[in-house]
């Protein structure tokens, strides 16, 4: 028991539990109904984990020493004591507690997991390097604009859940906080150009599937369906019609049309106008 108690008051375990209130963390806990297991899944059904909830003194003894001295936790205490965990403790905030873009947080990290096993190369390393350069050239190369960048901010927070998800040696460390490093300036700026840029438009969420138009009349061309949940910035109203705008990551460009008011919801509605 003495052994135990002691473990509870580990710096080990301490860590984990601070990191298990921090908003990467809710992140990755929204990102449960993902295909691909998080890191914090993996985590918790390690061998460490199990020998912690046992009562025997050397399991715990031994799950101590498993768990402090795990890729894991060198990735979390390096993050924690440094500042560049803030930037991404505030996107994984921003981002995980609503709707962003054209995808869920949890739908970017599907596109990041499928763009990971289509990545070729001799090691998983070196995959997650050259997913990692593909990631910031993606971002480097996006259109102006709000949704764009609620995307591509989405698509980076995905790609470091993934890769911590991933982490399994020294090497990975490195190279994952290296990453985090490049990423961090990038973030800082995208977060304060989307603030600014929400201060001055109005958004709306799809709440049914309807069409969106080449005019603001039923028999004008189709330009494209637009489904349920995604979000649209408004460009112009006309009655019943509104024009919106909505960002397509695929051929990573914005889009226009109009679009029947009614099967639309204003999400800033006290935005002065």
């Amino acid at each position: 028991m003495c052994a135990l108690r002691a473990l509870e008051k580990s710096p080990a375990l301490s860590a984990r539990l601070a990191f298990e209130s921090s908003s990467v963390m809710r992140a990755m806990r929204a990102l449960e109904k993902s295909p691909v297991l998080s890191a914090r899944r993996t985590l918790e059904k390690s061998r460490a984990m199990r020998a912690i909830r046992a009562p025997e003194e050397s399991s715990a003894l031994n799950a101590k020493r498993a768990f402090e001295s795990s890729s894991f936790m060198s990735v979390m205490r390096a993050l924690e004591d440094s500042s560049r965990f803030a930037s991404f403790n505030e996107l994984a905030e921003k981002l995980s507690s609503r709707i962003v873009g054209p995808l869920t947080l949890s739908e970017a990290y599907q596109v990041v997991a499928q763009s990971f096993e289509q990545t070729s190369d001799s090691t998983d390393i070196g995959r997650m390097e050259k997913l990692s350069s593909q990631v910031e050239r993606q971002v480097n190369e996006a259109p102006k604009g709000p949704l764009s960048k609620e995307f591509y901010l989405s698509l980076i927070l995905a790609f470091f859940l993934f890769w911590l998800s991933q982490v399994s040696s020294t090497d990975s460390e490195i190279r994952l906080l290296s990453r985090i490093d490049q990423f961090e300036a990038t973030i800082s700026q995208q977060l304060t150009e989307l603030k600014a840029y929400e201060e001055v438009n109005t958004f709306y969420i799809v709440m049914r599937p309807v069409d969106l138009h080449v005019r603001p009349n039923t028999r004008s061309d189709i330009i494209t369906v637009l489904y349920p949940n995604m979000k649209v910035k408004l460009i112009r109203r006309a009655s019943k019609w509104i024009r919106i705008e909505y960002f397509d990551y695929r051929e990573n460009v914005h889009i226009s049309g109009w679009v029947y008011k009614k099967y639309l919801k204003i999400l800033n509605p006290n935005r002065p106008r």
